[in-house]
This record gives structure tokens, C-alpha cells and sequence, in this order.
């Protein structure tokens, strides 16, 4: 049989025997707006590979059609937790921010404030310069971070993204001989 090689187009390495085809390598590098993506209760979750500011971050999220994520009560604050729980996942910036009154947090698309998972002792505002929230991958708690630091971030659509950036099952894939393969990147529960 013969043996053939390559990388697909989204940076993945594979190898194929004529039998199996095995895929190693995928370089989240290659494209700033890649992500990991779930679905739960009709609305689309997605966690960027990329660092970017809080702000940057919103932009982001909006350019895509969606927003920095808003969890609003348990349910979906688990939701996020699987997110969370997907190899390499790091702190991550949430849609929450007391930027125009301190102390008075909202969300960025302007749902109700009624629900939260902070830290114990945060928010703190601490040096009086946090102003955006985060969700820590240890805990999956919130803390209150400044506009300088780079996170990986977490979009919300409330519906399939236009530009089909991922399934509730992301999967990366490639054609071989006309036949397609991927691998998932969502762990089972």
C-alpha cells in the first residue's frame, strides 16, 4: 500500500497507511478566530484559542455575530464549565464589566444582571482598576481583571454562527481519496 502525507487546511498534520488515516499536530496559531465550540439550550458557546484584551475580546465576538458570553443562571454557568474542560482551555474573559459605574456590573449586550459565580472576595477592584470579568479554568469562579491583561475569551450567538465557525462537535476536517475524516474536539462526558 502506499503511504501518503500532508498537512490539511486547518494545520493539522495527517498520514495515511492506504487503510487509516491519523492526525496529529493541530496548530491553533493559524487562525486567531478558531474555537471550541458547544451548544446548550439553543444558543452556540465558543472559546477563542486566541489572547486578546477584554475589549479586544468584545470586538471580536461582535465582528463574529455574537457577543462576549453572559451567564445568567447555573444551568448555563455549567454549560461554560464544559467549555472550560476542553484540553489547553486557560482563564477566559466573560461579557461582564462595571466600566460605567464601579461597583455596578452588567453585561455587555445588556442582559439582566441577576446571577453570578464569583470568587470568594471578588470582585475586589483591586489597584481600583479592574474593571472586566473573567472565569478562572481552576474553578470555573469569576474574578474582576484590568484592560491590559490578555485572555483567551468565550462568544455567544443565539444562533449558528453565520461564517460556521463550529458545532456543538468540532470537528476538523480533511478529504482523502474522497473520503472524509475528522476528529472531534469535544470530550465526552
Amino acid at each position: 500500500t502506499m503511504s501518503t502525507s500532508g498537512v490539511d487546511e486547518n494545520g493539522f498534520m495527517w498520514a495515511s497507511d492506504g487503510t487509516s488515516v491519523t492526525i496529529t499536530g493541530h496548530n491553533p496559531s493559524r487562525d486567531g478566530s478558531q474555537f471550541y465550540g458547544i451548544m446548550y439550550n439553543g444558543h452556540y458557546y465558543g472559546l477563542s484559542t486566541s489572547t486578546k484584551t477584554w475589549t479586544e475580546a468584545k470586538i471580536d465576538c461582535e465582528a463574529n455575530g455574537g457577543h462576549l458570553v453572559t451567564i445568567t443562571d447555573e444551568a448555563e454557568q455549567k454549560a461554560i464549565q464544559k467549555l472550560l474542560s476542553f484540553a489547553g482551555s486557560s482563564d477566559s474573559w466573560i461579557g461582564a464589566t462595571d466600566e460605567v459605574t464601579n461597583g455596578e456590573w452588567t453585561w455587555c449586550n445588556g442582559e439582566e444582571f441577576a446571577y453570578s459565580n464569583w470568587r470568594s472576595g471578588q470582585p475586589d477592584n483591586y489597584d481600583s482598576i479592574e474593571t472586566y470579568a473573567n472565569i478562572y479554568v481552576s474553578d470555573c469562579k469569576w474574578n474582576d481583571w484590568n484592560a491590559t491583561q490578555k485572555l483567551t475569551y468565550i462568544c455567544e450567538w443565539e444562533n449558528m454562527p453565520s461564517k460556521g465557525i463550529f458545532s456543538e462537535y468540532k470537528f476538523y476536517g480533511l478529504e482523502y481519496n474522497g473520503h472524509y475524516y475528522g476528529i472531534s474536539q469535544n470530550k465526552l462526558p
